[in-house]
């Protein structure tokens, strides 16, 4: 844990963020293309620091320059991200904990400026909206399904969902203001992780490379994530989502043949509610049974039954599967002599066409950080028509390059 006392020395403070998201400096120099033995140098303060050498560190630990070189304490910074890192029981590569530590700060400056522009606070609506159940005096304490389980009824009265399944999760995210962030974290095990304090959520952060390419599976993780931001434990921090797949293992619920874990594959643990929540919310038991019956009175073999719920619910072989035998008590040794199967494109209905591109293939400002695109970027250009933010500092938000014309970057944020 980072020390709360504020740092005057620059190198310091660096040596403190590497070893916080514990990096060794061959990872940082590696990444960054530093020559080798450079960064203990800079650590030990033995070279001078350049302006534009702390930027581009700072930036690399999701920090802000500003902090570095004025020696302000970074500890609020990055402890939520190192508790991610140690909660999710792996090793993930520089790479992910570089970007990790990157979308934690454009969640912070966004944060910052939606106060700025007196927009309402997200986290708080969403907490007032969905507040944990309590048990009754002469109640059991509630177990995190039952609790969770509860959790879902009113996200379904509230939202009006039915028994029909999601048609878009990205649009039920965007009504409960929980912000949705697409980026490449460049390790295909790593689905996605969620933020919900008061300083960085509430955001879904979704890897788009790794099996999230599957548009099935980016349903299953924003849906598995929501559990998260939902059902917020202040004692029982989240991990990053890490996706198992490897062949002929459990089905129940995770994508292709795994299963969304964080170190553990305990059914009690958060995580498999998680993967009982995103099940239940992709495919309600009503639905599940009113396609099952309806399949069965056609005659179609259970593998056809599988592939009409992935298709009509946009759920995953796996996640199927498991719907059919808990909501259909349709027999397990059955469900595990059918083979993996795929959707047909002839099938591709409103859920597909609403979810099967997700990356910003025309934002016209190319050097924009992903996660500085969306709603990030929106809310740049709100501040800069609103005279809260002139050019430079929309540029400089946006992480832009000083050459990008902010009227490329206007036309992107209305569409």
């Amino acid at each position: 844990m980072l020390a709360r006392r504020a740092m005057s020395n620059p190198s310091e403070i660096l040596r403190e963020a590497r070893t916080e998201l514990e990096l060794t400096t061959g990872d940082v120099e590696l990444q960054l293309g530093l020559p080798t033995g450079c960064l203990a140098e800079i650590e030990e303060g033995r070279v001078p620091l350049e302006t534009a050498r702390i930027d581009g560190l700072a930036r690399f630990y999701g920090l802000e320059p500003a902090d570095i070189a004025q020696g302000r304490p970074i500890g609020a910074a990055l402890t939520p991200v190192a508790t991610l890192l140690r909660a999710t029981g792996q090793h993930l590569p520089p790479r992910v904990r570089s970007a990790m530590a990157r979308v934690a700060a454009g969640r912070r400056e966004l944060k910052r400026l939606e106060q700025e522009l007196g927009r309402p606070d997200r986290l708080m609506i969403l907490r007032v909206a969905f507040p944990a159940e309590e048990p009754g005096a002469d109640e059991e304490p509630l177990d995190e399904w039952r609790s969770t389980a509860l959790l879902m009824t009113k996200l379904r009265e509230k939202q009006q969902l039915g028994d029909d399944g999601v048609a878009s999760m990205r649009e039920l995210a965007q009504q409960l203001g929980v912000e949705l962030i697409a980026v490449d974290l460049g390790d295909p095990r790593v689905a996605g992780f969620s933020m919900s304090d008061a300083s960085h959520g509430p955001a879904i952060i979704v890897n788009l490379g790794g099996a999230n390419a599957n548009p099935l599976v980016r349903r299953w993780t924003v849906a598995h994530e929501l559990c998260h931001v939902l059902y917020e434990d202040a004692d029982q921090r989240r991990a990053v989502q890490l996706y198992d797949a490897q062949p002929g293992g459990p089905r129940h619920g995770g994508p292709r043949d795994g299963v969304a874990r964080n170190g553990t594959s305990d059914t009690g643990t958060i995580e498999s509610v998680a993967d009982r929540f995103a099940a239940n919310l992709l495919a309600p038991d009503g639905a599940v049974r009113r396609l099952h019956q309806h399949a069965r009175t056609q005659n179609l073999p259970l593998a056809r039954q599988v592939q009409r719920l992935m298709e009509d619910l946009g759920i995953t072989f796996a996640a199927a599967c498991e719907r059919l035998m808990h909501a259909c008590s349709v027999p397990e040794d059955q469900l595990a002599s059918v083979k993996l199967v795929s959707i047909t494109p002839a099938r591709l209905n409103d859920w597909h066409t609403a979810e099967a591109t997700w990356q910003d293939a025309f934002f016209a400002c190319r050097s924009v950080p992903e996660e500085r695109r969306g709603y990030f970027a929106r809310l740049v250009v709100d501040g800069w028509r609103a005279r809260v933010l002139d050019r430079r500092q929309a540029l400089e938000l946006l992480h832009a390059a000083p050459d990008e014309p902010l009227e490329e970057l206007l036309g992107t944020a209305e569409t």
